[in-house]
């Protein structure tokens, strides 16, 4: 089955470990990682990974566009690149015990045709009972509808779209109705207002979102405390595996890359969630935001529990 994914603001992601972190002081550096990254190209990864006819659109910054070429074909993506101007912007991660500081940058300003461009590059890959994956933050001069606007497109070629995104390109998305969204806690807060206690009012609170705006699903991923899936007619609680901790990075791009993949391959929910937190205990399990192999998360997959919620 095939796995859409879309990459509008690509990036290195650079991991470095302190063993202590002093802003007023030189810090000392003992480990330094960097994974071509941005959430569209971490779905593509995993998705091919597991087996996926994995499909990428991608806006690919001219400096470093051989560079990511190179690693998609790596990785068995079949890719469309759309060159813009500039090199790929830096996400620094800096880890210290077990607190992360995180450093973004925003990224070159893309050109409107760029944008237009990649998408329809996605649009033209998509075929009838494939997830579309629109993840990520988007570029300077990239509007914040740019999701919502290309959602009705996709839905035309018959296909299920998921998003992962925060603040406004996730409130406007919200507007076309996407298949499912993604959101952590934090973005689920900013998004709703809400700051669900508990599993069952994480449920709930995610069945009133169904219901106002007429959503597919939410998967609100719960960090430590696991995920939870929740359509109008169901509700599943995955708790968190115990696996060793080396990055608190790329465990959301790995769930959703799972869970739509096996929702893709006619899976039943509990199973595609259960495939979903598999991965995500895998990639946590690994340093920088490198992606889990097929084996990690086949070996976790049979120690994910799924209970069902009362709502």
């Amino acid at each position: 089955m095939n796995l859409l994914s879309l990459c509008m603001n690509p990036s290195v992601d650079r991991t470095m470990d302190c063993p202590a972190f002093d802003v007023r002081s030189a810090n000392r550096v003992r480990f330094v990682r960097d994974d071509i990254g941005g959430k569209g190209i971490n779905t593509a990864v995993l998705a091919s990974r597991l087996g996926a006819e994995s499909i990428l659109s991608l806006l690919a910054p001219e400096d470093d566009r051989e560079r990511i070429s190179s690693f998609l074909r790596r990785e068995n993506i079949a890719f469309s690149a759309v060159p813009v101007p500039g090199r790929l912007r830096v996400n620094l991660k800096i880890r210290t015990g077990g607190d992360m500081v995180e450093i973004n940058e925003e990224g070159a300003a893309v050109p409107p045709q760029a944008a237009e461009a990649c998408s329809s590059a996605l649009e033209n890959a998509a075929v009838p009972g494939a997830f579309c994956l629109l993840t990520g933050s988007l570029p300077p001069g990239v509007p914040e509808d740019h999701y919502a606007r290309l959602i009705p497109r996709l839905r035309r070629k018959g296909c299920l779209t998921a998003v992962d995104a925060d603040g406004g390109v996730l409130k406007a998305a919200l507007g076309e109705k996407p298949d499912l969204i993604k959101p952590n806690r934090q973005e689920f807060t900013r998004l709703t207002g809400l700051r669900p206690q508990g599993i069952r009012e994480c449920c709930l609170s995610s069945r009133l979102l169904i219901a106002r705006t007429g959503i597919g699903a939410v998967c609100l991923s719960l960090g430590g405390d696991g995920a939870v899936y929740v359509t109008k007619n169901e509700a599943l609680y995955a708790p968190a595996l115990k696996v060793p901790v080396r990055s608190l990075h790329g465990a959301g791009d790995s769930l959703l890359s799972a869970l739509c993949l096996s929702l893709s391959r006619g899976d039943d929910t509990r199973t595609a969630l259960a495939l979903g937190c598999a991965a995500a205990a895998a990639a946590v399990s690994l340093p920088g935001t490198e992606m889990p192999l097929p084996e990690d998360v086949k070996t976790l997959f049979s120690r994910v529990r799924i209970e069902n919620v009362d709502i």
